[in-house]
């Protein structure tokens, strides 16, 4: 796998993680003066929710040969674990 594939995956991943964060939240907005903090627990603060974070690309086995992504959501919220990666130079459809 070349240095340039590796990258495009990199950027595919980050990518698609961006993306996915941006379309699952509807920002509801409100003027600053009008706003407060919202007080959370730590065990709420940390939790796992139905958009992926965490997301880390590391290997399996052999580095120079195989990739593996791993991520964290709420496990009700997923029933597959499902990663789409483009080359660098096709564009998604």
């Amino acid at each position: 796998m070349t240095n340039v594939y590796r990258k495009a995956i990199r950027l595919s991943v980050a990518l698609w993680v961006l993306s996915q964060a941006q379309s699952g939240s509807a920002h509801q907005h409100q003027a600053a003066e009008d706003w407060q903090p919202k007080e959370y627990s730590l065990s709420e603060a940390f939790a796992p929710t139905p958009l992926p974070d965490r997301v880390v690309l590391t290997w399996v086995g052999d580095p120079a040969r195989s990739q593996a992504v791993t991520w964290r959501t709420v496990r009700s919220s997923v029933n597959i674990g499902l990663i789409t990666l483009f080359p660098h130079q096709i564009r998604p459809p």
